[in-house]
């Protein structure tokens, strides 16, 4: 899915592909089926389960997953400025060929046609192609497997424990990533905690190559719900933005219209 990155610094291109890798992880790391201790040994053979678990955000039928996530991302303007944290929280939407997400800086609705993403700050519409037929059935799969073989190939388990965070026991996975692989990955370690007891993600952690202007970012998990229907979604990519007469809404009409994909 197309997912947003807040900053517009001169120098953080690199910033929005780091983005599409975290909306990789969110997919295959999604469920986490294990118990007790792990051994390092055990490690990818759990890891692989969790990715064909996951099979089931394919098929969400009719119903809508709701979910919410804050991302802190520490970084530096330049090599002798101090570390700066920026924060952006995200509420979350996912059915059947859509996606639907909102936060300060971005509002973003996908359809099985188009993509709209609204950026009040710089006041600008981007309309461009769906992804979404990418996200589902068995294309979604076989994205999955693919990734997941890439990062098990790409990387060394270092640790695989069960630990205590905010007083609760969650699973610890950290992906050391191989040096020839961290420009493609644009990471050198992925940390993924997993709650015991609810098998559900609660945290990621990226740590950024040396030289890269961003360090570090987190990224914090509520615990997703399945909802019947979701009145606050537009019922497409189109009416986030214009009416059924194709006029753009009040709200949209001092703003700027960039079509992408073209």
């Amino acid at each position: 899915m197309n997912m947003p990155h807040p900053y517009r610094i001169a120098g953080f291109g690199r910033l929005a592909r780091v983005a599409v890798c975290k909306a990789k992880l969110i997919v295959f790391a999604a469920l986490w089926l294990c118990g007790g201790e792990l051994r390092a040994q055990s490690c990818e053979d759990v890891f692989r389960q969790v990715c064909r678990q996951a099979i089931q955000y394919d098929e969400v039928g009719n119903r809508i997953l709701h979910t919410t996530y804050r991302s802190v991302t520490h970084f530096k303007m330049d090599k002798k400025a101090s570390l700066q944290t920026s924060m952006i929280e995200l509420e979350l939407y996912v059915g059947k060929e859509m996606v639907y997400y909102q936060g300060d800086e971005v509002v973003c609705m996908q359809d099985a046609k188009q993509c709209v993403r609204v950026l009040p700050q710089s006041k600008k519409v981007l309309v461009g192609k769906s992804t979404a037929p990418l996200m589902k059935g068995d294309v979604s799969r076989q994205w999955r497997g693919i990734l997941q073989d890439s990062l098990l190939a790409s990387s060394t388990i270092t640790v695989c424990e069960k630990e205590m965070y905010g007083g609760q026991a969650q699973h610890r996975l950290v992906f050391s990533i191989l040096p020839s692989r961290q420009a493609l990955f644009q990471a050198r370690q992925m940390t993924i905690w997993v709650d015991v007891a609810s098998k559900i993600m609660r945290r990621v952690e990226i740590i950024y190559p040396v030289g890269f202007a961003t360090e570090k970012t987190e990224i914090f998990f509520s615990e997703p719900q399945w909802l019947e229907s979701a009145p606050k979604v537009p019922v497409s990519a189109r009416s986030l933005v214009w009416d059924k007469k194709g006029q753009l809404l009040p709200a949209y009409r001092q703003y700027e219209i960039v079509y992408l994909n073209k």
